[in-house]
């Protein structure tokens, strides 16, 4: 989570910080909206960059050390930082595909959310995975926001809603003037 936030800053985005979930992970906290997909993107790697480094580092002092705490550590972080890099939204690697897929066409964006959530669903059913269930529930509300999102653009679009009546924090990068 230090490498989102050093991203963010390193954007110019203001945090507040990151907090860690007990036996889920943590989640690095923006106070502002990001302004492009490049920098959602940025931003989204640079968690699971920090945590290859991470790993390497503890590889190279299981090598220097031959302590196998260290092997441990360095396979600990790799293999979490893989289950990260899975293309399932909120995971880096879901918020990293669906910045992509957005940048390409919104359609796409929001084809992405669904195929990500069918995707953890079949890997929560067919692995066991109890975990999927939160990553289920903060994709299906991900998905639920941008699919009205996009139903009130488009009533935006034919006139019978003001654009003052969009929600503010929603990442959106060519919202109507």
């Amino acid at each position: 989570e230090s490498g989102h936030v050093w991203a963010m800053k390193k954007m110019g985005i203001k945090t507040k910080g990151f907090y860690f979930l007990p036996f889920i992970g943590g989640a690095a906290i923006a106070e502002e909206n990001y302004r492009t997909y490049g920098e959602n993107s940025f931003i989204a790697i640079m968690g699971p960059v920090w945590g290859a480094l991470m790993a390497w580092g503890a590889g190279i002092m299981y090598w220097i050390t031959g302590n196998p705490m260290w092997a441990a550590a360095a396979g600990w972080m790799a293999t979490l930082n893989l289950f990260n890099l899975l293309p399932i939204t909120p995971l880096d690697g879901g918020q990293l595909m669906r910045a992509i897929a957005f940048s390409i066409h919104k359609n796409l964006g929001v084809l992405f959310l669904a195929l990500s959530l069918l995707f953890a669903g079949f890997i929560m059913w067919k692995l066991h995975i109890g975990l999927f269930v939160l990553i289920l529930v903060v994709g299906a509300v991900e998905l639920f926001l941008e699919v009205r999102y996009r139903f009130r653009m488009a009533k935006v679009r034919e006139g019978t809603l003001s654009k003052w009546e969009l929600p503010s924090d929603h990442l959106d990068y060519d919202q109507p003037d």
